[in-house]
């Protein structure tokens, strides 16, 4: 199995690789500004929701800002051969489903672009792109998708967020400040509040812009991450180089008076996510957070670190949870697989209801945490275990008794491999978790050529205010 070292180098490669290829599409696609055109009528949204209309000579424009059925002027930003990029400049008739945006950042900060939509059509689109991704490239008939459509899962639209990674930058009007980027541009704009984060996390953002202009170490810091605990908030200091001891004092004062915990994160480079150490101001281990989960009035609290994967949106979360368990309708005898796992989000409930079960995670150091929430739990039936799960099953040392269900909670990335060779497992039925619809849709058409039929699908709103779409679907072999 591959080291986290080696991952993280295959992972700076790629990065690398992309960028290089995103610097030329923009060289050969990037205009100068263009005058405002005239106004289009918006048909329909694209996937990452833009409006999409055509100009006086019937080509495409991807406008920005824009809704289905409204009559807006645009400013072309980028030209292709097929396609033109633009934003919306005025709105010359609104749609009934426009709403204003509440953060006062809308239109410059890159994130939540979907806020000048309200909350149905916002979930109809992550919906119809779901629909269109499973029709057209898993080959599911419109009436099998309506028939196995399910209530799409939604919360709070605002002060849903409990972590967020800020960057810092220093500026020659502003000094060092504290920001999200823009959109499709590499500089961040400095944010002092964000509806979207829960209000304990916002509220440190103006305390933070305050702080990080009064540091000597300007330019030392790559970024800074904001946690939500039960008991405690996390802000994380990445640093580049050691913290001088003045700026130390600095957010010593700064984590008295917001009564949060302040973490310096250490090591490698700038780029690495991996390998790094995280300490107290004071050179202590970082302190635990936690989370609970609600299964069927039994609580199961699980603790994670500050850089652990974790579900941003805690109501999601749990609804998420209770349907796949609900969905799965598990028995005493029945046994579990469960790849892609964490440090145990859906093991220890699963566990609950089944007779055992196998959580596998590619991280050791996940591994490690779901052993230990699976112990602090007192759950016995729940096994966790390292494995590169782009290798072949046949490596892997599962439990000699055949699997009932398998559980897929993959990255952006998907499961094909997994899929590819589901016929080793067998299982009755499959959950499947996924965060893209498109690699959801690709996996989905593997399955059914090995046999398995989609019996229920439903929207998880996990990112109100954007046009990011989650989904579970359930297989059932045939």
């Amino acid at each position: 199995m591959a080291s986290l070292f080696d991952r993280y180098q295959k992972e700076k490669r790629q990065k690398k690789k992309a960028e290089s290829q995103r610097k030329a599409r923009s060289t050969e696609t990037s205009i100068p500004m263009q005058s405002v055109e005239q106004g289009v009528l918006i048909e329909r949204l694209s996937h990452e929701g833009r409006g999409i209309a055509n100009d006086a000579h019937g080509k495409t424009i991807f406008v920005r800002g824009a809704l289905p059925s409204e009559h807006v002027t645009f400013q072309v930003t980028q030209t292709h051969s097929r396609f033109n990029e633009a934003h919306a400049v005025s709105i010359l008739k609104a749609a009934p489903t426009r709403q204003d945006p509440r953060c006062t950042h809308y239109g410059t900060c890159g994130g939540c672009s979907m806020q000048h939509a309200t909350t149905s059509l916002q979930v109809q689109h992550k919906e119809s792109v779901i629909r269109e991704q499973l029709a057209h490239f898993a080959n599911i008939s419109d009436d099998a998708i309506e028939t196995a459509r399910n209530k799409p899962l939604v919360g709070d639209s605002y002060s849903y967020r409990r972590k967020a990674r800020l960057g810092v930058t220093k500026t020659k009007s502003q000094g060092l400040v504290l920001g999200f980027r823009e959109y499709q541009s590499k500089r961040l704009t400095p944010i002092y509040a964000c509806p979207i984060l829960v209000p304990t996390l916002s509220a440190l953002l103006e305390p933070l812009q305050i702080v990080l202009k009064k540091l000597k170490g300007a330019g030392n810091i790559g970024h800074i991450e904001l946690i939500q605990g039960e008991d405690r908030n996390l802000v994380v200091v990445r640093m580049v180089t050691a913290m001088s001891e003045a700026d130390r004092a600095l957010w010593t004062d700064f984590e008295t008076q917001q009564e949060t915990s302040v973490i310096i994160a250490t090591g490698m480079d700038r780029a690495s996510e991996y390998g790094l150490e995280f300490k107290t101001l004071h050179n202590e281990p970082c302190p635990e957070l936690t989370y609970s989960l609600d299964i069927a009035g039994h609580p199961i609290h699980l603790a994670f670190g500050p850089n652990d994967f974790l579900q941003v949106n805690a109501d999601i979360n749990q609804k998420m949870v209770e349907q796949a368990l609900a969905w799965l309708q598990l028995e005493k005898h029945e046994h579990v697989l469960e790849l892609f796992c964490g440090f145990g989000n859906f093991s220890l409930p699963l566990a609950l209801h089944a007779g055992s079960v196998t959580a596998i995670e590619v991280s050791q150091q996940q591994v490690n945490r779901g052993t230990e929430n699976a112990a602090h739990n007192g759950i016995n039936n729940l096994t966790f275990m390292t494995a590169n799960l782009e290798e072949p099953l046949a490596k892997v040392a599962l439990p000699p008794h055949p699997m009932d269900v398998v559980l897929l909670d993959p990255p952006r990335t998907g499961a094909e491999k997994v899929c590819e060779q589901i016929s080793l497992i067998n299982p009755k039925r499959i959950l499947y978790v996924s965060c893209n619809p498109a690699t959801l849709a690709r996996d989905t058409q593997i399955l059914e050529r090995q046999g398995y039929a989609l019996s229920k699908w439903g929207m998880l709103d996990m990112f109100p205010q954007t046009a990011h779409a989650e989904c579970m679907v359930l297989f059932e072999r045939r």
